[in-house]
């Protein structure tokens, strides 16, 4: 009879142990696709922005946010500094709603009318151990427009 109840105690612990690890990972994948969320709302956000901008301002209006690794796979941190207001405050919304989204690492490329913007963040949960993330939108804006 006491075997039994240990066996039952043991099915019953690993049972919860289980249940335990359910929820870790739930919670886990719950982070991330918060993440992807923001990363995709402050995406459309700056080209909903460059999108009311006059044509020959767009460039100006990104001035110093990185596109020189635009083509890249992964988010290489750049060197420039964004010098516009609008620039400045769509990054501090970026560092804001991401964990570790450098300013450096956010990249927007204008190319006459297409407009690729790459959102770049470090999942704080992420077991690869500083591997980045990222969300890449390209859309087509209108010079008539």
């Amino acid at each position: 009879m006491l075997l039994e109840a240990l066996i039952s105690v043991l099915i019953f612990s690993l049972g919860i142990l289980a249940l335990v690890s359910m929820q870790t990972a739930a919670a886990r994948s719950t982070i991330d696709a918060k993440y992807r969320a923001d990363a995709a709302f402050l995406a459309n956000q700056i080209i909903g922005s460059l999108w009311g901008e006059v044509p020959g301002n767009r460039a100006d209006y990104v001035n110093g946010i990185d596109a020189t690794q635009a083509g890249a796979s992964g988010c290489q941190a750049g060197g420039a500094a964004a010098s516009s207001p609008e620039a400045l405050a769509w990054l501090g919304q970026v560092a804001r709603l991401l964990p570790e989204a450098t300013a450096n690492r956010q990249q927007i490329t204008i190319n006459n009318d297409n407009v690729t913007v790459r959102v770049c963040w470090l999942d704080r949960s992420d077991n690869a151990g500083g591997v980045y993330h990222n969300h890449v939108i390209t859309a087509q804006i209108n010079r008539n427009e």
